[in-house]
């Protein structure tokens, strides 16, 4: 069945106020050039608004980030978005279930990925066994078919980023403030380390510090991990090719002479 735009539902009451996290993949849906990352934020937050949606947001940007610049990273950690290395397919639904637990209905959840089918099974279990959760969505291209998921709003990414920049000027420094605040407020000694600003899936590790964030992500144990558990793309390095973003594999592995396989037929009828 192909898909049918209809137009977006306003706020229902419960939710005017109520929390909303907004979970981004960069790499499905990333952001264009020459854009300033900072205007991120504001752009969702006012889409939201627009709809009615005025209560605060959990802001968390997902992907592979080894290609997204510190600069970019640092204008969206900037505006309080809390920043994850990995797949975003692999993270979302932990990430949900945990916000989840943390966050008691009514409260929305926006989703914005090219890939959300991949993840849909288990959020309908979950949203069909937690009512009181409204599910938001955003994407570059229209899906072709009708998701399994009931979504009340929906946007196109670059519609989104689109929003009045007058109307964003005119409250960025206010949110800027606020997310700082929010950040001040929290103790580290309780977060686990998912929760922290910057967070790494494939070492498990987290820090408070950009920084300290890329270096890791850059670092060779870090580019070790990911060869092991080939999640992500890691950058190229001499000996090594770039296959489908999830595994690098030796160009030229060593000329050592590869060990001859025993016929076990024969060594069974000797050992005999």
């Amino acid at each position: 069945m192909m898909m049918m735009h209809h137009p977006n539902n306003a706020a229902n009451p419960e939710h005017v106020k109520a929390k909303t996290g907004v979970w981004w993949d960069i790499n499905t849906c990333p952001i264009p050039d020459g854009y300033d990352a900072r205007r991120v934020r504001p752009s969702i937050e006012s889409a939201l608004k627009n709809l009615g949606y005025s209560g605060p947001v959990d802001f968390t940007v997902i992907g592979c980030l080894e290609d997204i610049s510190e600069n970019v990273l640092r204008g969206l950690s900037s505006t309080g978005i809390s920043v994850k290395h990995g797949r975003a397919t692999g993270l979302i639904g932990g990430l949900l279930r945990s916000w989840q637990k943390r966050n008691s209905a009514p409260a929305s959840m926006m989703l914005i990925t090219d890939k959300l089918e991949d993840v849909s099974l288990a959020l309908v279990h979950r949203q069909q066994r937690l009512p009181g959760y409204n599910l938001l969505r955003a994407y570059t291209r229209k899906p072709k078919y009708v998701s399994v998921l009931y979504t009340t709003a929906e946007w196109l990414w670059e519609t989104i980023l689109a929003t009045d920049e007058m109307d964003m000027d005119n409250n960025q420094e206010t949110r800027i403030q606020s997310s700082v605040l929010r950040k001040c407020s929290t103790s580290t000694l309780f977060l686990l380390p998912q929760e922290h600003p910057f967070y790494c899936s494939s070492c498990d590790f987290a820090t408070q510090s950009l920084e300290t964030f890329t270096t890791h992500l850059s670092g060779g144990e870090h580019k070790e991990m990911e060869i092991d558990n080939a999640r992500c793309r890691v950058p190229n390095q001499e000996g090594y090719t770039y296959i489908d973003k999830q595994l690098q594999v030796k160009e030229n592995p060593p000329t050592s002479q590869p060990s001859k396989k025993r016929d076990r037929p024969a060594r069974a009828r000797r050992a005999a």
